[in-house]
């Protein structure tokens, strides 16, 4: 996820995005990605995305670093 004072940029594990204007939509109703008015501002934040995803780690729930005692 990338932020800006306006915009918030999501892309989930599934491939899929978002793209939501907060100061008009701060409850995130409406997905901006298929807009193409919005395509160079989607472009701009997803620079700064990974180009690589790392795969989840498994969660440990004891709260030592290294996992469990």
């Amino acid at each position: 996820m990338v932020r800006t004072e306006q915009f918030r940029y999501v892309r989930y594990a599934d491939g899929s995005e978002g793209l939501y204007d907060e100061n008009s939509d701060p409850m995130e109703w409406t997905n901006l990605t298929g807009k193409a008015e919005y395509t160079s501002v989607k472009q701009a934040l997803a620079k700064w995305m990974p180009t690589v995803n790392v795969p989840d780690e498994p969660a440990t729930d004891n709260g030592s670093p290294g996992g469990s005692e």
